[in-house]
């Protein structure tokens, strides 16, 4: 499985609700204050994302890979 590399991106306080975010590799990415209700983050990599005050409500989190190799 691929994932679309977005790593060391500003997207804080962006409106991201309810987007696929799946296998999406968001290293190191400021997705502070962001609104992230119902968004799919399955197989999304996370490693270092920041998520201060982000609004994850009913954000779906299934198999997130929390450093590149899954582990």
């Amino acid at each position: 499985m691929s994932t679309t590399p977005l790593s060391y991106i500003n997207l804080r306080g962006l409106d991201l609700s309810g987007l696929d975010l799946s296998d999406i590799d968001f290293s190191d990415c400021d997705l502070s204050g962001a609104n992230l209700k119902r968004a799919n983050f399955e197989g999304a990599i996370l490693k270092r994302t920041n998520f201060k005050d982000a609004d994850l409500e009913g954000a779906h989190l299934g198999s997130i890979r929390l450093d590149r190799d899954g582990v």
